[in-house]
């Protein structure tokens, strides 16, 4: 039985439904440990440490996207949903992001844990709906701040850089941003 962890971050709430992305990290159990401490270091290397991805320069901002483009363990773990122009609430579009990413990884049996970025309890109860009107299987679905994981920053800084690539932003045209975008599957 596959036993996945569900790590999930968005941006966009501030564009009034224009633009909305969710970016989803999956990783299975037996891994976990080992690609956390490779992305703890990552983090520490390049100086971006647990900083929001906003928060940053973008000459930290292409080190660890050199770093990441350089850790062949991301493969397959990394999903993005863009949403343009869509009138559904966030977390609709948050937990179809999250099944499809789901939907992409699994081969059979398994459980899941899903974390998302800043989830409150009423939150947590219309994703939990949403993910059962989506015969998505789960057996926890929590709220946690960036800060408290590795996979959560991933996935902010992951949304940080796919937001600056939509919005045309010069950095990421460099052939070490590019690399890294390389990484991510597209839902």
């Amino acid at each position: 039985m596959q036993r996945l962890f569900c790590y999930a971050d968005e941006t966009g709430q501030d564009t009034q439904g224009r633009f909305f992305l969710v970016v989803v990290v999956i990783t299975e159990q037996a891994v976990k440990d080992q690609l956390s401490a490779k992305l703890t270091a990552i983090e520490w290397r390049t100086g971006k440490r647990s900083i929001p991805w906003h928060r940053i320069n973008y000459r930290l901002r292409l080190a660890y996207l050199a770093e990441l483009a350089n850790l062949p363990s991301l493969t397959g773990v990394l999903f993005a949903a863009t949403y343009q122009h869509d009138p559904r609430p966030y977390l609709t579009l948050t937990g179809e992001a999250i099944a499809k990413a789901v939907q992409a990884v699994v081969t059979g049996p398994y459980h899941l844990t899903v974390v998302i970025d800043g989830l409150n309890a009423a939150e947590q109860r219309y994703v939990i709906k949403e993910f059962r009107h989506r015969t998505i299987r789960f057996r926890k679905v929590v709220g946690m701040a960036d800060e408290q994981s590795e996979f959560l920053r991933l996935a902010d800084a992951v949304a940080g850089f796919l937001r600056d690539v939509a919005e045309g932003s010069p950095y990421t045209k460099d052939p070490k941003a590019q690399r890294a975008l390389a990484l991510v599957r597209r839902l």
